[in-house]
């Protein structure tokens, strides 16, 4: 056996824990259903038609059809029917059927994670636009595809007496209808709940159910009002899964659950306490239901899924998960880890990297078997247990065990790879199995100190709160005065990309190093000199404060004097980072330079004279080898000269073109060799965009921070159902370029679209003004492409990121994200 750490189901608690949630497995139709549901015959009284609130908590699973939430029928009149559901389309419906609906133009495509929803009715409300309210994650939702008001004084049929012919007026998890409504039967919730509360009689708001926290994440907080009349609280506890813990007594009835033992469907995955999942967003030709732990693959071609957490090389990390194949066809299956890219085409493995266990007991790595015979057989319904840990080297190794007996353990090199995510594939054939990361008693007594794969056993991330060192404002122009002062960046900005959304303005950057003023301004999407973009026409950044920054109007003498930053009417955006808010000479390489570092933040300003001498090394102070470099020579017109380390330092890439990433070792590196940034200098050779001679030169250099940033690349597939693509946070700001042909650089950011999908797409290396356009998902662990546009997800092409943290997915101390 390998471990000594102590075996934990969950992590630290929360200010305020929920403990359980309860498994609606979405299957079945007709009434009753297949699945579990909830159902309420008969409250005890009429209770208010025109006033009540419910809040709960929901992880869904699959989509692709409509999935209720809750609903209610009304008997005998058979005229009314209200819901809410997650529709086909992954917007958000809630309906009255004598004419009231409502529909979001928000989608709701994120597995990983929990929705906070409340649903206000308040009928009574003279004004019209606040007769029905829906919150999510603790904001109001403000913009509907569809949306009809109720009449004053409307009634709603939710959670009222009155008796139904055959079965449940009220029901959680499920909609049925009879007679005249009987097209609106079926369509059960596949997915979770937790804490649900409805409180009659009082029009309440987010607020009283939730909070943020210090670190800005919407968390759960104990509901401290009242209840009356038909109110109930589910808390979904094992021993009383359908009891009101109100204190009114308005039980309901649970059905098609199991609620105790191994195959239980009262989980510890909850909103305070994340856990594992397998992802239908980086699953193929396979399909998961029962809150995606249950899997099935009928196809025999591309066929792989993914489980909704990534792992890192941290030799302090010891995980166990198990694993059932309920079915095994000849073609038989295989499972283990793979790398988060990993792509499966034609039967093997195409791209990426693979460490799996196939049922005939062969090893396969990479896509290579190594056996059969090295583990033992396994069949139909043995439990496959998998307990990864790294060794000194950082190097996996994994252990399996067939129903509690251990295989031998087995290493391989990781060959640069530091990220894993458990996965099972199929050659073809019909194969099942049901997966359990701990959110269930296991089968099986893991091995002595090995964690389940919830957020609270996640390492803690370095960066709690993102906006503590990036952050991004917006602004509408006024267009009077000679001075604007914007706000609330939350911190004094070292440096400062900014751009008009609405003209065709430059991109335009500042930074503390080179200091304030129309002298030293730089524009992303030009290659003139520093001060050389608009020559003090059109207004400058002049003084950074300790929450924003001060604009200063231009000399053109026109009403457009301060259009790059304050022109009436137009809307602006500026991203700022923190940097050092001072500098210090560093002379750890053969140029000295001066340089503003943030090393908790990972990111470093530095500027430096050339000598044009080749191999000369810069140093960049971050104490760590930083992922990405952007440079520009400040005194003299050229480009903007991109490192990246998916690339590597014999690629080169520039911000103000189109271009595809070259070859060149006279970039980064000695003229003779490429050499890679290290921990305390980046290398030059003697091209005149990085190193020309008495020339000065400006780089911002960033390292990844665990939760906070990340510099990655993925491959497209030319699909809508892009790739998915693991950052471990939710993304707040997101640069993609194709380094392998021509294209345009892509900026996104989730202060622009508030919510998915997120498309309010800026162009760094072009001045054109903000276009809806190359839709992506921001999510609460990565992001989702989902256009085949050829600037973002081309079959085939390759792709660089680089992305900024909203919050971190999870981590020892620090509460999960929200689902997006």
């Amino acid at each position: 056996m390998i471990g000594n750490f102590f075996y934990s189901s969950t992590g630290a608690a929360a200010a305020y824990e929920i403990e359980q949630s309860l498994r609606f497995d979405g299957s079945g139709t007709g009434f009753p259903p297949v699945g579990g549901f909830l159902g309420q015959d008969n409250p005890s009284s009429g209770g208010s038609t025109t006033q009540w609130t419910c809040s709960f908590w929901a992880k869904r699973g699959n989509s692709g059809s409509v999935k209720v939430l809750m609903s209610s029928i009304y008997q005998p009149n058979n005229n009314e029917a209200f819901g809410i559901q997650f529709t086909a389309n992954d917007t958000l419906l809630w309906n009255l059927y004598s004419a009231t609906t409502f529909e979001t133009s928000q989608v709701f495509r994120d597995y990983s994670a929990w929705y906070h929803i409340v649903l206000v009715w308040d009928s009574a409300n003279a004004t019209a636009a606040h007769r029905c309210r829906l919150y999510v994650n603790g904001e109001e939702v403000t913009t509907w595809t569809t949306r009809n008001d109720p009449a004053l004084n409307a009634g709603n049929p939710w959670c009222q007496n009155g008796p139904v012919p055959g079965g449940s007026q009220n029901l959680i998890g499920y909609q049925r209808a009879i007679g005249a409504l009987a097209w609106y039967q079926s369509l059960p919730y596949n997915g979770y709940m937790a804490e649900f509360h409805c409180v009659q009689g009082q029009a309440l708001d987010a607020n009283d159910f939730g909070e943020f926290n210090d670190d800005g994440v919407w968390v759960p907080k104990k509901y401290a009002g009242t209840y009356s009349g038909n109110s109930f609280y589910l808390k979904f506890d094992a021993a009383d899964v359908d009891g009101d813990s109100s204190g009114l007594g308005n039980d309901w009835t649970a059905s098609g659950f199991t609620t105790s033992g191994t195959g239980t469907d009262v989980m510890d995955d909850t909103p305070t306490t994340n856990w594992c999942t397998l992802n239908p967003l980086s699953t193929k030709s396979m399909t998961l239901s029962n809150g995606n732990l249950d899997v099935t693959s009928t196809t025999t071609s591309d066929r792989i899924c993914k489980a909704s957490f990534v792992v890192k090389n941290n030799t302090a990390d010891k995980w166990y998960w198990e694993v059932t194949n309920t079915t095994i066809s000849a073609e038989g299956l295989s499972l283990g880890i793979c790398s988060p890219d990993a792509v499966y085409s034609g039967g093997t493995l195409s791209s990426g990297r693979d460490f799996l266990y196939a049922n005939d007991g062969d090893y396969i790595l990479d896509g290579s078997g190594f056996g059969p015979g090295w583990w033992d057989t396994f069949t139909s319904n043995d439990v496959i247990g998998v307990a990864l840990t790294f060794n000194s080297s950082g190097d996996p190794l994994m252990e399996f065990f067939v129903n509690g007996v251990g295989q031998r353990d087995q290493a391989i090199n990781a060959q640069g790879q530091t990220e894993w995510v458990p996965c099972w594939t199929t050659f073809g054939g019909t194969n099942n199995a049901t997966f359990n990361f701990g959110q269930r008693a296991f089968e099986y007594t893991p091995p002595t100190g090995f964690n389940a794969l919830n957020t609270a056993n996640l390492p803690a991330p370095d960066i709690a709160d993102g906006s503590d060192y990036f952050n991004t404002v917006l602004w509408t122009g006024d267009g009077f005065g000679s001075s604007r002062t914007i706000s609330g960046v939350g911190f004094q900005p070292g440096f400062v990309w900014t751009k008009s959304r609405t003209e065709t303005w430059q991109h335009l950057i500042y930074d503390s190093v080179r200091g304030a003023g129309n002298e030293s301004e730089l524009a992303s999407s030009n290659i003139a000199a520093e001060g050389g973009v608009n020559a003090n026409l059109y207004g400058y950044l002049s003084a950074f404060t300790s929450d924003g920054m001060t604009f200063t109007s231009g000399t053109d003498g026109t009403a457009d004097q301060s259009g790059y930053y304050n022109k009436g009417g137009q809307t602006y955006v500026a991203w700022n980072w923190l940097a050092a808010n001072g500098t210090s000479s560093n002379t750890d390489g053969s140029i000295t330079s001066t340089v503003s570092a943030n090393p908790t933040a990972g990111f470093s300003i530095v500027s430096y004279t050339g000598t044009g001498i080749q191999g000369s090394t810069i140093g960049h102070g971050l104490g760590v080898a930083p992922k990405l470099i952007i440079a520009k020579v400040r005194s003299t017109t050229n480009d903007w000269v991109v490192y990246h380390a998916s690339e590597g330092a014999g690629k080169y890439g520039y911000l103000n073109t189109t271009d595809a990433f070259g070859s060149s070792n006279n970039f980064w590196g000695n003229g003779a060799s490429a050499v890679e940034p290290t921990s305390s200098v980046f290398t030059i050779g003697s091209n005149a965009r990085l190193n020309s001679n008495t020339q000065t030169f400006i780089a911002y250099c960033f390292a990844e921070v665990e939760g906070y940033s990340k510099f990655g690349s993925y491959t497209g597939n030319g699909s809508t159902d892009g790739p998915f693509v693991y950052t471990g946070f939710r993304p707040k700001w997101l640069l993609i370029k194709c380094s392998s042909t021509l294209t345009n650089w892509y900026l996104l950011d989730s202060t622009r679209n508030t919510y998915n999908v997120t498309n309010s797409l800026l162009r760094p290396n072009i001045p054109d003004a903000e276009i809806s356009a190359v839709p992506v998902d921001f999510l609460s662990n990565g992001f989702k492409l989902r256009d085949a546009d050829g600037g973002s997800n081309a079959s085939g092409s390759t792709y660089i990121f680089m992305a900024f943290s909203e919050h971190p997915f999870g981590g020892d101390g620090v509460s999960p994200a929200t689902a997006r």
